[in-house]
């Protein structure tokens, strides 16, 4: 029976040693086959999916343990195809403190290469795909680990939430839940508006009844 694409993928993917590598919370085989599994519970298209699964073959400006040479670029094209193959390498081949600070400051949003160290703007789909992808990778990491969640949290916070109306609506909701964040609008304050009524409903039923006290004697009298 004839392999599926994934299925070629993945042999591509042990016969490069990936989980021989060590990453943060197991071996990096298991990184990027959870960073697939996200992109594909978000509904992305296979190229992007596939890109997930080698988004660090080249290294990255986090992780620059690379598992394959960059004159190799056509291999891995031969694995996952062609699309996916160039967001893997746009992926690894990101200048990160330079891109994520652009998309930080809401500013233009210029991609730097740091292999080449130029400098362009990303077309709208390739910058969808780019987020997306860079997505998934952290939420796998933090979605394991409670310390890298918090010890990343000033830094990823910003920057993903940038990435709104960028990236798919199940994926922006991964990054909610992920960080505890409450997208929905303040509701009234109904506990402590009962509490409120409360403690001005007291001391006026207590005025009311010293009143009536006063005119029942008054009567009496």
């Amino acid at each position: 029976m004839e392999k599926s694409h994934t299925d070629q993928a993945l042999s591509k993917l042990h016969e490069l040693g990936a989980h021989e590598l060590q990453h943060l919370n197991g071996d990096l085989a298991q990184h990027l086959k959870g960073t697939y599994v996200l992109l594909r519970e978000w509904g992305n298209s296979e190229p992007v999916c596939l890109a997930g699964l080698f988004h660090a073959v080249y290294g990255t400006a986090g992780f620059p343990a690379a598992l394959l040479s960059l004159d190799k670029r056509s291999d891995i094209a031969a694995a996952i195809g062609d699309e996916a193959e160039e967001l893997v390498y746009l992926y690894g081949a990101c200048d990160r403190d330079y891109t994520y600070s652009k998309l930080i400051s809401h500013e233009e949003p210029i991609y730097r290469n740091r292999f080449t160290q130029e400098t362009f703007s990303l077309p709208s789909v390739l910058l969808a795909s780019f987020c997306e992808l860079t997505l998934a990778n952290e939420l796998e990491i933090v979605l394991q680990s409670y310390k890298a969640r918090e010890d990343c949290r000033a830094f990823f916070v910003p920057l993903f939430a940038s990435f709104k109306g960028l990236v798919s609506p199940p994926a922006f909701e991964a990054y909610l839940t992920a960080f505890r964040i409450d997208a929905s609008p303040p509701q009234p304050p109904y506990l402590s508006l009962r509490g409120s009524v409360r403690s001005i409903s007291m001391p006026l039923v207590q005025g009311i009844s010293y009143v009536k006290k006063i005119l029942w004697a008054k009567s009496d009298a």
